[in-house]
């Protein structure tokens, strides 16, 4: 139920940002950011815009800068067999399970368009993308055809097994780094299935003032 005013607020755009745009609705502006090109605009040899109202861009996915990528596969095997009792057990079984699967491999990695990249191992295409609320804040400005650079999700990307409740998973922890003040996890344990459900927090220094910008890499570990 929010209004569109609400909607563009969240994006970080001002009612004046707003009317720079003819025609913008808060549906082209998230199709912008998910990558439509419809309404990018097109200049003629005399650097005229004739079409298009937002920022051209060379390519759709942002570009990479601190965010290394990282690569995830089915023989993945953490060592938490040797924990002690069924939480080291049930932790054999399950590597067991995912290696004798289907699993296609994984690259995850940050960038400055606002996302949490998810792509296909095998043939490069993106499996999911999330735009954590760190970025969503400003993410507006990517529309700007006068844009200066600006980080967003910049941060490095650790990929773990971890006990999700009383099952094992696959844990992503990320950070939007340089780019503001916030710290996520994922469950990607299927990444094929990952949507808001697997979206397990965010932290940010909006709801918690003692967090600051996150640039090293989080440690996913097993705790008594």
């Amino acid at each position: 139920g929010a209004s569109d005013n609400e909607r563009y607020a969240k994006m970080g755009l001002s009612n004046a940002d707003v009317a720079t745009y003819p025609g913008l609705t808060p549906t082209k502006a998230v199709e912008y950011l998910r990558g439509n090109q419809d309404e990018e605009q097109v200049t003629d040899s005399s650097g005229v815009t004739v079409a298009g109202t937002f920022r051209a861009r060379s390519s759709r996915l942002g570009d990479i800068v601190n965010s290394t990528p990282v690569i995830f596969t089915k023989q993945e095997n953490f060592g938490f067999s040797g924990l002690p009792g069924t939480a080291g057990t049930s932790y054999t079984t399950f590597i067991e399970n995912r290696r004798n699967s289907n699993q296609q491999p994984m690259v995850y990695v940050g960038a400055n368009d606002g996302y949490l990249h998810a792509f296909s191992g095998t043939d490069g295409r993106e499996v999911f993308g999330f735009m954590p609320n760190g970025a969503l804040t400003s993410i507006g400005r990517l529309l700007n055809p006068k844009y200066q650079h600006q980080y967003y999700v910049d941060g490095p990307v650790a990929v773990s097994d971890a006990q999700i409740g009383a099952a094992w998973g696959t844990v992503l922890v990320g950070s939007t780094g340089a780019g503001s003040k916030s710290l996520f996890a994922l469950n990607v344990t299927n990444p094929s299935g990952v949507g808001p459900n697997q979206v397990l927090w965010e932290l940010d220094g909006a709801s918690n003032p003692d967090i600051g910008h996150m640039l090293g890499k989080a440690l996913i570990v097993p705790i008594n």
